[in-house]
């Protein structure tokens, strides 16, 4: 009977050295990111600061810094209507990873601006003949722009 008791609590011991053990190599669950996962953006706007974007939670790391090197932002063109791919790879200090791609629209937000040459009213007696002064017209983004004369006689 004392074997089988001691039997007993050798397996249980070495039961739980093995638990622990297991255990003491774990290195944890890959960082996570909080931050959303597309954004928009003005073309010819001011690039963002991709270091400063994501928030990141680590079960391990109290704060996991986003350094030059965790970013690729190589495709991207602020100048440029399109979409585009931003690709984080977070370490955390165990080594585990974590890709985080990030979608950016970089798209024309800015509105024209005109000016109107002459006066907004034009008054025209009958016979008179009309010539459209035009409108001086300015843009960020797009080079070939158009209006259309709207009035009444």
């Amino acid at each position: 009977m004392k074997l089988i008791t001691r039997l007993s609590i050798m397996t249980t011991v070495s039961l739980l050295l093995v638990i622990f053990l297991s255990g003491c190599g774990s290195k944890g669950d890959a960082p996570v990111v909080l931050s959303d996962n597309e954004i928009t953006v003005g073309v010819k706007s001011t690039e963002p600061n991709w270091l400063n974007f994501l928030d990141v939670e680590d079960d391990n790391d109290e704060e996991i810094i986003i350094d030059e090197s965790m970013v690729d932002s190589s495709d991207f063109n602020i100048d440029e209507v399109g979409v585009y791919t931003i690709t984080y790879n977070i370490k955390d200090s165990d080594g585990n990873n974590t890709e985080f791609i990030l979608t950016v629209n970089v798209e024309d937000v800015t509105s024209p601006i005109t000016e109107l040459i002459g006066d907004e009213i034009v008054y025209l007696s009958i016979g008179d003949e009309y010539s459209e002064p035009g409108i001086l017209m300015f843009d960020n983004y797009d080079t070939e722009l158009t209006y259309d004369v709207i009035g009444r006689i």
